[in-house]
Protein backbone atom coordinates (compact mmCIF):
# COMPACT_ATOMS: atom_id res chain seq x y z
CA UNK A 1 0.00 0.00 0.00
CA UNK A 2 2.93 2.27 0.02
CA UNK A 3 3.80 2.62 -2.80
CA UNK A 4 -0.24 4.02 -4.18
CA UNK A 5 0.21 6.64 -0.64
CA UNK A 6 3.49 7.76 -1.85
CA UNK A 7 1.85 8.39 -5.45
CA UNK A 8 -1.53 9.86 -4.08
CA UNK A 9 -2.38 13.46 -5.19
CA UNK A 10 -3.97 13.64 -2.19
CA UNK A 11 -5.02 11.98 0.93
CA UNK A 12 -8.56 11.90 2.95
CA UNK A 13 -7.65 10.89 7.05
CA UNK A 14 -11.28 10.29 9.06
CA UNK A 15 -11.39 10.77 12.44
CA UNK A 16 -14.17 9.44 14.49
CA UNK A 17 -15.02 11.49 17.09
CA UNK A 18 -16.46 8.64 19.27
CA UNK A 19 -13.47 7.29 19.76
CA UNK A 20 -11.70 10.03 21.56
CA UNK A 21 -12.67 9.28 25.23
CA UNK A 22 -13.24 13.26 26.05
CA UNK A 23 -16.04 12.61 23.62
CA UNK A 24 -17.03 9.29 23.94
CA UNK A 25 -17.33 9.76 27.90
CA UNK A 26 -19.38 12.71 27.53
CA UNK A 27 -23.00 12.56 29.12
CA UNK A 28 -24.33 13.94 26.42
CA UNK A 29 -23.69 11.58 23.84
CA UNK A 30 -25.48 8.34 23.20
CA UNK A 31 -23.33 5.71 21.92
CA UNK A 32 -24.23 2.45 20.24
CA UNK A 33 -23.24 -0.81 21.75
CA UNK A 34 -20.97 -1.29 18.96
CA UNK A 35 -19.54 2.37 19.70
CA UNK A 36 -18.91 1.10 23.25
CA UNK A 37 -16.86 -1.82 22.38
CA UNK A 38 -14.74 -0.46 20.00
CA UNK A 39 -11.42 0.79 21.64
CA UNK A 40 -9.88 4.01 22.08
CA UNK A 41 -8.04 5.59 18.91
CA UNK A 42 -4.42 6.59 18.77
CA UNK A 43 -5.09 9.26 15.99
CA UNK A 44 -1.13 10.40 16.79
CA UNK A 45 -0.09 7.01 15.70
CA UNK A 46 -2.10 6.55 12.98
CA UNK A 47 -0.49 9.76 11.78
CA UNK A 48 2.97 8.73 12.30
CA UNK A 49 2.23 5.49 10.14
CA UNK A 50 0.68 7.26 6.99
CA UNK A 51 3.67 9.74 7.26
CA UNK A 52 6.11 6.60 7.37
CA UNK A 53 4.79 5.91 3.54
CA UNK A 54 6.55 8.55 2.62
CA UNK A 55 9.92 8.62 1.65
CA UNK A 56 10.60 12.02 3.16
CA UNK A 57 8.92 14.58 5.66
CA UNK A 58 7.74 16.92 5.47
CA UNK A 59 5.01 14.90 3.18
CA UNK A 60 4.03 17.21 0.30
CA UNK A 61 1.07 15.82 -0.64
CA UNK A 62 -2.18 17.59 0.48
CA UNK A 63 -3.85 15.70 3.77
CA UNK A 64 -7.78 16.44 4.21
CA UNK A 65 -8.72 15.33 7.82
CA UNK A 66 -12.07 14.98 8.20
CA UNK A 67 -14.20 14.32 12.01
CA UNK A 68 -16.89 12.61 11.26
CA UNK A 69 -19.98 12.14 12.74
CA UNK A 70 -20.72 16.20 13.17
CA UNK A 71 -24.57 15.59 13.59
CA UNK A 72 -23.25 13.04 16.95
CA UNK A 73 -20.27 15.63 18.74
CA UNK A 74 -20.89 19.40 16.93
CA UNK A 75 -23.78 19.88 19.73
CA UNK A 76 -20.79 19.90 22.67
CA UNK A 77 -19.43 22.34 21.55
CA UNK A 78 -20.27 26.20 22.43
CA UNK A 79 -23.48 27.23 21.08
CA UNK A 80 -22.82 30.08 18.91
CA UNK A 81 -20.06 28.54 17.34
CA UNK A 82 -19.89 26.98 13.96
CA UNK A 83 -19.69 23.78 14.57
CA UNK A 84 -22.64 24.02 16.92
CA UNK A 85 -24.90 25.55 14.53
CA UNK A 86 -24.38 23.71 11.84
CA UNK A 87 -24.95 20.02 13.85
CA UNK A 88 -27.96 21.29 15.23
CA UNK A 89 -29.43 23.12 12.02
CA UNK A 90 -30.79 21.48 8.96
CA UNK A 91 -29.06 21.14 6.14
CA UNK A 92 -28.80 24.08 3.76
CA UNK A 93 -29.61 26.55 6.48
CA UNK A 94 -26.11 28.22 6.72
CA UNK A 95 -24.39 28.77 3.68
CA UNK A 96 -20.61 27.24 3.33
CA UNK A 97 -18.18 28.52 1.57
CA UNK A 98 -13.96 28.93 1.64
CA UNK A 99 -14.13 31.14 4.38
CA UNK A 100 -16.76 28.87 6.31
CA UNK A 101 -14.21 26.06 5.70
CA UNK A 102 -11.39 28.84 7.33
CA UNK A 103 -13.95 28.83 10.09
CA UNK A 104 -14.15 25.26 10.00
CA UNK A 105 -10.18 24.25 10.16
CA UNK A 106 -9.86 26.47 13.12
CA UNK A 107 -12.98 25.01 15.14
CA UNK A 108 -11.98 21.49 14.46
CA UNK A 109 -8.11 22.39 15.34
CA UNK A 110 -9.61 23.96 18.64
CA UNK A 111 -12.26 20.89 19.82
CA UNK A 112 -9.18 18.60 19.30
CA UNK A 113 -6.94 20.92 21.65
CA UNK A 114 -9.80 20.39 24.39
CA UNK A 115 -9.94 16.94 24.06
CA UNK A 116 -6.51 16.14 24.59
CA UNK A 117 -4.80 15.57 20.98
CA UNK A 118 -2.30 18.52 21.11
CA UNK A 119 0.37 15.56 19.77
CA UNK A 120 -1.47 14.93 16.66
CA UNK A 121 -1.95 18.11 16.28
CA UNK A 122 1.75 19.16 16.75
CA UNK A 123 3.26 16.19 14.42
CA UNK A 124 0.80 16.89 11.19
CA UNK A 125 1.27 20.65 11.74
CA UNK A 126 4.85 19.32 11.42
CA UNK A 127 4.67 16.25 8.58
CA UNK A 128 1.82 17.51 7.18
CA UNK A 129 2.09 21.19 6.51
CA UNK A 130 -0.23 21.04 3.45
CA UNK A 131 -3.34 20.28 5.69
CA UNK A 132 -6.81 21.28 6.46
CA UNK A 133 -9.12 20.25 8.59
CA UNK A 134 -12.45 19.55 7.82
CA UNK A 135 -16.11 17.91 10.17
CA UNK A 136 -18.86 15.87 8.25
CA UNK A 137 -21.65 13.61 8.65
CA UNK A 138 -22.40 11.30 5.95
CA UNK A 139 -25.59 9.99 7.48
CA UNK A 140 -26.92 13.09 9.65
CA UNK A 141 -28.92 12.21 12.49
CA UNK A 142 -29.51 8.89 11.39
CA UNK A 143 -27.46 7.41 13.89
CA UNK A 144 -29.98 4.33 15.35
CA UNK A 145 -30.65 4.24 18.65
CA UNK A 146 -31.39 0.46 18.93
CA UNK A 147 -31.72 -1.68 16.09
CA UNK A 148 -35.53 -1.91 16.55
CA UNK A 149 -36.26 1.44 15.38
CA UNK A 150 -36.67 2.55 11.80
CA UNK A 151 -33.60 4.55 10.08
CA UNK A 152 -34.54 7.80 8.97
CA UNK A 153 -32.90 9.11 5.07
CA UNK A 154 -29.26 9.93 5.39
CA UNK A 155 -29.12 13.62 5.21
CA UNK A 156 -25.25 14.82 4.50
CA UNK A 157 -23.98 17.41 5.84
CA UNK A 158 -20.47 18.94 4.82
CA UNK A 159 -18.95 15.92 3.23
CA UNK A 160 -18.43 17.22 -0.21
CA UNK A 161 -15.81 19.95 1.13
CA UNK A 162 -12.24 18.10 2.19
CA UNK A 163 -13.21 16.55 -1.71
CA UNK A 164 -13.26 20.01 -3.25
CA UNK A 165 -10.36 21.23 -1.12
CA UNK A 166 -8.46 18.10 -2.50
CA UNK A 167 -9.30 18.84 -6.06
CA UNK A 168 -8.05 22.56 -5.95
CA UNK A 169 -5.10 21.60 -4.19
CA UNK A 170 -4.49 19.58 -7.79
CA UNK A 171 -5.55 22.57 -9.90
CA UNK A 172 -8.67 19.75 -11.06
CA UNK A 173 -11.29 22.97 -10.41
CA UNK A 174 -10.41 26.33 -9.62
CA UNK A 175 -10.88 27.64 -6.04
CA UNK A 176 -14.36 28.81 -5.47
Amino acid sequence: EARYLRQARGLLFLIDPMRIPQVAHDPRVRLTEKEKRVPRADYLGDSRKLASFFRKTPVKTPLAICLNKLDRWGGLLEPGSLLHDLAVSPPGVIPVDRSTDQAIHEEVQSALRRWGAVGFLEYVALNFPNHRFFACSALGDAAPGDGEVAQPLPTPLLVERPVLWLMERQGVIDPE
